[in-house]
């Protein structure tokens, strides 16, 4: 049933007593599969061989970095991002070393529940097949798209939206 206010419009569940829980702060978490660390400056060269190079470029289309074929470049944006206060950046060791990139901008996994976050979210560029492919895969549910959302590289950005839910905030209050 939908709580209403004193308008007699329909509102949201009431969250007295919710607050919003802290930044995770994110040293080491280790899975099955892969490692997820702090991303730090140190992780550029690691980075770079798997990330960098022409070889590579085709990783970056969707990103609104990239893609690197100086070796420096890279370090300095591994860098930034290391160091930018609104994003928990992280790398990711498969076993052989770190290969991969991954923030968590709309910091809201089990993980963050545990944390008392509330939502999880995955965005992507609309094109990127391969990661709308894995936010499902990963069990994420398709939101819808902004279209338009953004600009970048010198083209427009549809974007996707994902989401994983925590399910103990999703039952049913009672309207009083």
């Amino acid at each position: 049933m939908t709580r209403t206010n004193a308008f007699g419009q329909p509102i949201g569940r009431d969250l007295a007593g919710w607050r919003p829980p802290p930044r995770p702060e994110v040293d080491v978490l280790s899975g099955r599969w892969a490692r997820v660390e702090r991303l730090r400056a140190s992780h550029a060269d690691e980075l770079y061989d798997a990330l960098g190079g022409a070889a590579n470029a085709a990783l970056w289309t969707y990103s609104a970095q990239g893609p690197f074929t100086d070796r420096d470049a890279f370090a300095a944006c591994v860098r930034q991002r290391a160091e930018d206060p609104a994003a928990v950046a992280v790398a990711i060791d498969d076993g052989h070393g770190a290969c991969a990139l991954a923030s968590f901008l709309a910091i809201q996994g089990q993980h963050v529940f545990d944390l008392g976050y509330r939502r999880y979210e995955w965005k992507c560029d609309a094109l990127n097949e391969p990661s709308r492919r894995a936010a499902l895969r990963l069990g994420f549910t398709y939101e819808g798209r902004f279209r338009n959302a953004t600009t970048y590289k010198g083209r427009s950005r549809d974007t996707d939206w994902f989401s994983i839910t925590d399910l103990r905030t999703n039952e049913a209050v009672a309207v009083r």
